[in-house]
């Protein structure tokens, strides 16, 4: 081997190093653009291709892709204690197209979170303004230690206005296999995750329905205060009521729970779920066309085993009670 061949040989493994990273900065680079065509959560951002929905991925992923749909009318916000609550029967019964944007483990902060990227497509221009808003609250509406807890991960970027951010999140594997399924979708060989977004979870819990009702045993009334009485999610609710048209009725239900968790009558506990109700009530009267529903309360329906699958979650025909009371209650405000 003479000096020339010897250079010559340095200077192709020289080009060959520097080819190396930047074809992996340009694999990468359209890698990402093409899962950004994709539209993969079916956001409407950057999308070349559209009308396909959504594949199964799950409520946090495809709530997104529900919610801006321009037909969507009205919405059911909530974790599982709101999952039962059927869009198509509200629908039914208002004439309005409902949809379910129910999380499980969700608590107040992302169900608005996601209630803001709803109301931001129907804004009147984009879609027609909400006819209505439906909040199911549980317990973590009432945590009362100032503090609001996220339970599970939350994709607040699929939800918020920042489109780098977006992008950014869209860059790694879970961004892959999410545009891989959607390409699925488009070619015929996967199904579209039903369209209002609703997911019943009975034929799934039937299946353990020995080992969820033992769950029914296992509470014990609450006696002492939980907190300072520092009920974090009053005002995040009511920094969000300015955002929605005073022309969307809402009704924030309180929703029923076995009675084994309920605070004992009269104790510290029994108070202090009082003054966050009286909280919400408040709030609820200084907005129109806005009403409570509680159902969270001792009595028959909450003492009756036969109702609850486990101690947070109830039976369908309690769903259907439920639903007649929202539609009513719409119907009594006049939006109807």
């Amino acid at each position: 081997m003479n000096s020339s061949t010897s250079v010559s040989e340095a200077a192709a493994w020289r080009r060959l190093l520097w080819a190396y990273p930047v074809a992996c900065v340009l694999i990468a680079a359209l890698t990402v653009m093409l899962i950004t065509v994709l539209d993969p959560y079916d956001t409407g951002r950057f999308a070349l291709f559209g009308g396909y929905g959504v594949p199964g991925f799950g409520q946090r992923l495809i709530a997104a892709s529900v919610a801006r749909a321009p037909d969507t009318q009205a919405a059911i916000l909530g974790n599982s204690t709101m999952q039962l609550i059927d869009p198509a029967r509200l629908t039914e019964r208002t004439g309005w197209r409902f949809v379910s944007l129910t999380m499980t483990y969700s608590g107040p902060v992302e169900q608005l979170a996601t209630a803001g990227w709803l109301l931001r497509h129907h804004d009147g221009t984009t879609a027609p303004l909400l006819k209505a808003l439906v909040i199911g609250m549980d317990a973590s509406w009432c945590q009362s230690d100032g503090k609001l807890d996220i339970r599970q991960p939350f994709p607040f970027w699929l939800y918020g206005d920042s489109r780098l951010e977006y992008v950014w999140s869209l860059a790694n594997m879970h961004g892959i296999e999410a545009a891989l399924h959607k390409l699925k979708l488009m070619i015929g060989t996967e199904r579209q995750f039903r369209p209002d977004g609703y997911n019943n979870f009975e034929p799934e819990i039937a299946g353990r329905e020995a080992t969820a009702a033992l769950d029914l045993d296992k509470g014990s009334h609450p006696v002492a205060a939980t907190g300072t009485g520092d009920f974090a999610a009053v005002p995040l609710l009511r920094d969000f009521f300015p955002g929605v048209p005073a022309t969307t009725a809402i009704a924030l239900v309180f929703m029923p729970h076995y009675f084994i968790d309920l605070p004992v009558p009269g104790s510290p506990a029994a108070e202090e779920e009082d003054r966050c109700k009286a909280l919400f009530r408040a709030l609820a009267t200084s907005r129109p066309n806005t009403t409570v529903i509680d159902m969270r309360n001792e009595d028959d329906l909450a003492r009756d085993r036969r109702n609850f699958w486990d101690r947070n979650h109830y039976r369908m025909p309690i769903a259907r009670l439920i639903e007649n009371k929202i539609a009513a209650a719409f119907h009594q405000a006049g939006g109807v």
